[in-house]
């Protein structure tokens, strides 16, 4: 199978559609294709049905692998991963922890390595600096094969190599510094070239008579020197039997191999050289990779120009690769630079020829098709101390949304086009009417030797609507998706477990409740469980058993309270509408299951004026069921802000709730006790009504009547504090 690029803007986004869209249908609806296929599988799926029809999936669940297919020699990981819209943009998020078990990591290399690679791309160019070192122990055995660090070259060479590489030429230099005492003196071999020629250049000092500490290696003197010399000079050049030509089947040929040799003293020369080599380079890669089998599926000219293509893209290269005897330490730093989208651009017209040619017109179209494109990322890969790091955060524009359905429905077409057996399973047609957001895709996956664990939160789909009437629909394409041709195994099978929760939800102004779609003969199997918030949870059936639900829309907040010998005043169901209508509505008992309606009004027409000196505070709230004369005994809350009681003006105290008595056509009051913490108003109540919260104006200081007495007793006091002056002036006696 083909790869075709690695992270570019087109194909980001494709393998991150694949990735979430086939892991979270794969695990949500079970083994739809036979992917997934091993016992002791424990997983929940979770739908939430809107009232526009939408369904929010998520799924969690653990797949045991040590009874069927065990994965050995795999490190435990843990993978986060999100998806944040805002501003108009995307912005993935992924963390990854892999962990070397400690049997491992106590070993060498685990023990003995630190690499980070950091890599940032924008404005189409991504640049990575990669920084790594491995310090080397005593030996070590790999095999049959033990190598000893403490010996030859190891104890006795410094060596190191520098690079640059830009537009598709490169220059560098080898440097071998060894020890005193062996045949040869300092080398410094520089190079140049290109795809097509490479020069290389510089001198070697040589010591005659010294020794050199390979089993085998005679000791050098002039004769073997310059017989040596003699046999390289005949052989390599040319064409002829033993050359480099012949060794490459033609594909290099050192054109130039000059050695000069000068005296520098009895015992010591310098060996100068000029070494060109000229051939294709790129076809070396291409045949030694084929002969060793390692092309991963490029072959002859698909595999040459895949080369070409990256070789091309490539825009700037530095690297040094070093190693230091005193510490036995090999040290690499590199910085790349790349152009992606040049990459995918040229690699996209090779599509190889060993596809199927009915296949070639599908993959072509996922791959022209752009809705989003990757403006920019950062990433961060790390190793130190057994622990694998990945940290990634990438920036989409565009509408990844229309990405991800585009490539579903070319892959469906695909398949139905090419698979005649996975053409007719129906996921093919539910899910090619079915469109899909992950605008809010969180994930959350863990995996080791026995076990892999999964949690997947934040997808949206729209699938095909069936309107039973003018309140209630079905959704029996996007429930059947999972079910398969005679003969085929819909999970769960033997040996699983599957918990499939369906719930109602609520937009704000509508809610979705659950039942049984009456128009089918084919009922649908009765829940193991009915719990609060419009929720039905079956164990152990297939996705496919639940086509037949129906899903009733209400106006304003439902829900369905399914046991009512369950209720009781030490076991209230609560009703939670605060959200949508500022009210809750506590049931203490009630005589029959029934479901309960609660709706925020504005203007209801079927009550009257509000009089006299109350004013409504907030909205009307109507409370219905669908059970005539049900018997309740419940508390009633009202909610309200302090911002609403000061634009009114007015006053906490006087908060009643009212109810419209349908037979006397009046507003009446409960007894209403307020909680002026919390800012609600409450009440016990045995019947549904429309109800009001209604206050009084607050009196201002003057018009309170014990200001009015406070300021009277006042005016007497200074009154007869005046009059007793007056009297006791008059009865002064005169001097």
């Amino acid at each position: 199978m083909r790869k075709i690029a690695n992270i570019t803007s087109k194909l980001f986004v494709l393998c991150l559609v694949i990735a979430v869209v086939s892991s979270s249908l794969n695990h949500t609806f079970g083994s739809v294709l036979g992917i997934v296929n091993a016992l002791q599988m424990d997983a929940e799926a979770k739908f939430v049905v809107y009232p526009n029809g939408t369904v929010a999936l998520s799924s969690n669940g653990n797949l045991n692998l040590s009874s069927m297919y065990p994965i050995t020699g795999i490190p435990p990981t843990q993978v986060q991963a999100q998806l944040i819209k805002s501003d108009g943009q995307y912005n993935a998020l992924i963390n990854a922890t892999s962990t070397i078990p400690s049997e491992q990591a106590s070993t060498f290399p685990y023990n003995a390595t630190t690499a980070n690679i950091i890599t940032q791309y924008s404005n189409d160019l991504e640049t990575s600096t990669i920084n790594a070192h491995v310090t080397l122990p005593d030996s070590f055995a790999q095999g049959s094969t033990d190598i000893d660090f403490t010996g030859f070259p190891f104890n006795s060479t410094d060596f190191s190599i520098t690079g640059n590489y830009t537009n598709q030429e490169y220059n560098g230099t080898l440097s071998i510094q060894l020890v005193p005492g062996l045949s040869f003196g300092a080398i410094e071999m520089d190079f140049e070239g290109n795809l097509t020629q490479v020069t290389l250049s510089d001198s070697v000092i040589v010591h005659y008579n010294y020794t050199f500490p390979v089993p085998g290696f005679p000791t050098l003197d002039e004769t073997t020197l310059n017989t040596y010399l003699a046999m390289l000079n005949s052989t390599i050049p040319g064409m002829l039997s033993g050359s480099l030509y012949d060794m490459t089947n033609g594909v290099l040929q050192c054109t130039t191999f000059n050695t000069t040799v000068m005296q520098l003293d009895s015992n010591t020369v310098e060996v100068s050289f000029l070494v060109i080599v000229q051939g294709d380079f790129l076809q070396l890669v291409v045949d030694l990779a084929n002969s060793y089998g390692q092309s991963m599926g490029f072959y002859g000219q698909d595999m040459y120009s895949l080369l070409n293509t990256t070789v091309s893209s490539v825009k700037n290269v530095g690297f040094q690769f070093s190693y230091s005897k005193d510490i036995r330490r090999v040290d690499f730093q590199a910085i790349f630079a790349w152009d992606p989208k040049e990459y995918l651009n040229a690699s996209m017209s090779m599509l190889p020829s060993s596809y199927p040619p009915e296949l070639l017109p599908y993959l072509e179209s996922m791959l022209n098709t752009s809705y989003a494109s990757l403006e920019s990322y950062a990433e961060n890969i790390s190793y130190a101390n057994s622990q694998i790091r990945f940290e990634g955060d990438y920036t989409i524009t565009g509408d990844i949304n229309a990405q991800v359905n585009s490539i579903k429905n070319t892959y469906i077409d695909m398949l139905n086009a090419t698979s005649p057996y996975y053409g007719s399973i129906a996921l093919l047609a539910g899910a090619k009417t079915t469109t899909i957001d992950i605008a809010d895709l969180r994930l959350n996956f863990s995996m080791d030797e026995s076990s892999v664990a999964w949690e997947i939160e934040g997808i949206k789909v729209t699938p095909t609507i069936r309107h039973i009437n003018a309140t209630t629909f079905a959704l029996e394409s996007f429930f059947n998706m999972t079910s398969v041709p005679p003969g085929g195994f819909e999970p769960p099978v033997e040996g699983e477990k599957l918990e499939l929760v369906v719930q109602g939800g609520s937009n704000g102004t509508h809610t979705v409740t659950l039942g049984a779609d009456a128009t089918v003969p084919y009922p649908v199997p009765a829940p193991d469980t009915l719990a609060e918030e419009n929720t039905a949870v079956w164990n152990n059936q297939s996705i496919s058993n639940l086509r037949h639900l129906a899903f009733r829309v209400w106006e304003g907040y439902a829900e369905a309270v399914f046991n009512a010998t369950s209720i009781s005043p030490s076991n209230p169901y609560t009703i939670d509408a605060n959200q949508s209508a500022n009210c809750m509505l506590i049931l203490n008992s009630i005589s029959t299951p029934a479901t309960f309606c609660i709706k925020n009004v504005t203007t209801p027409t079927d009550v009257g004026n509000i009089t006299g000196t109350y004013k409504l505070l907030g909205n009307y709230v109507q409370i219905t069921s669908d059970v005539e004369g049900a018997s309740i005994n419940a508390t009633i809350r009202v909610y309200y802000t302090p911002e609403q009681l000061s634009a009114l003006g007015l006053d906490e105290n006087s908060l009643k709730i009212f109810h419209w008595n349908v037979t006397t056509s009046n507003w009446e009051a409960v007894d209403t006790q307020v909680n002026t913490s919390d800012h609600y108003a409450w009440a016990t109540i045995n019947h549904l009504s429309t109800w009001a919260l209604l206050g009084q104006s607050a009196q201002s200081i003057f018009g309170q009547s014990w200001f009015q007495m406070a300021i009277a007793a006042i005016v007497v006091i200074v009154v007869i504090i005046a009059a007793a002056a007056l009297l006791l002036r008059k009865k002064k006696p005169a001097k």
